[in-house]
Parts: structure tokens; sequence; C-alpha cells
């Protein structure tokens, strides 16, 4: 199934769908606007050489990857 993500933009309209939700028995998950995402130094680290391989273009395209992926668990004896 899929999952729908929705962004009401005011506080009625959030009680509104909470309402409607919880009447309809459809689980669901609300999350806080200012919910803060810790990193570390070490992923930020991470996330910036990644960035910087993008920028120099030291990547390999996904079909690529995949192939080399299936290739080494396929290949395994």
């Amino acid at each position: 199934m899929e999952s729908i993500l929705i962004n009401p933009q005011t506080k009625s309209q959030s009680n509104v769908l909470t309402a409607l939700l919880r009447e309809m028995k459809i689980p669901f998950t609300a999350y806080p606007n200012d919910i803060e995402i810790e990193v570390s130094e070490a992923e930020m680290q991470a996330i910036d050489e990644g960035l910087e391989d993008l920028r120099t273009g030291n990547v390999t395209p996904n079909n690529e990857a995949q192939k080399i992926f299936y290739d080494a668990i396929y290949n395994v004896e």
C-alpha cells in the first residue's frame, strides 16, 4: 500500500484530518513541524564527501551500480 504525506496549513485543518483518519480507523503518525534531526560530525563529513563526489563527477550511474550489485550476488560460489 502507498503512504500519503499531508501537510495541513492550519491547526483547524490538522484537527479535521486527524478526526477523519481516526473515524476511518486509518493508522497515521503525526510529527510536529519543528523536529530537529541531529547529525554527527562523521555523518556530516560523509555527506560532504558524497556531495563533493557529485560535484566532481566521481559517481557510478544507477544502472551500472545495479549490474555490479547483481553480478556480485549471483556470481558468488
